[in-house]
């Protein structure tokens, strides 16, 4: 298992990564989520530090008005 970030930067994309184990555990990660959003909304302050997005994206209402 792993989290993955849209970052362009192949070394900043595994946030968190698992390997193995025969227990259940726990892994929380945090993903700084506003600049993300800026950039999907169409800034191109980000542009240097995330993929871009996928043709015919298009953001929610409930996420732009939560920036």
């Amino acid at each position: 298992s792993r989290i993955r970030a849209p970052y362009k930067a192949d070394y900043k994309r595994d946030l968190v990564q698992v390997k193995g184990g025969v227990s259940d555990f726990y892994i929380i990660g945090e993903i700084d989520y506003k600049p993300l959003r800026k950039f999907q909304k169409g800034s191109k302050k980000h542009k240097d530090l995330f993929k871009p997005v996928p043709i015919g994206f298009k953001m929610s209402k409930c996420r732009k008005n939560n920036l």
